[in-house]
């Protein structure tokens, strides 16, 4: 019974790594994003 938890508890910090993980990973790919969209704006104002 020992193995299985331990097992079951090596699972959950695994699937909760990988949910911090793609968590940082949705927030630097919003700001990537956030700092086009402000870069082109950017131009736009350029080119005007």
């Amino acid at each position: 019974m020992l193995l299985l938890s331990n097992v079951d508890v090596a699972n959950l910090v695994n699937i909760v790594v990988i949910f911090l993980l793609n968590h940082d990973v949705l927030i630097l790919l919003n700001r990537v994003q956030f700092y086009n969209r402000r870069y082109y704006v950017g131009i736009d104002f350029a080119k005007n």
